[in-house]
């Protein structure tokens, strides 16, 4: 499930690269920005985001 997605996180939208960790299912959600760090979403930590679909490019 690698790829850029739009997420829902706490309320806000993001588009970020995703990148599932493959031993636990977790998801790294990685910033175009070098000035943000990457962010692990724990397998059971995912309450509070939801993928709302892919980013595509024509």
């Amino acid at each position: 499930m690698d790829g850029v997605f739009v997420l829902a996180i706490d309320g806000e939208l993001f588009v970020k690269r995703i990148q599932c960790r493959v031993p636990d299912k977790a998801l790294i959600v990685i910033s175009g920005n070098q000035q943000y760090e990457s962010v692990v979403i724990e397998n059971g930590d995912r309450q509070t985001q939801s993928i709302l679909g892919r980013a595509v490019w024509a």
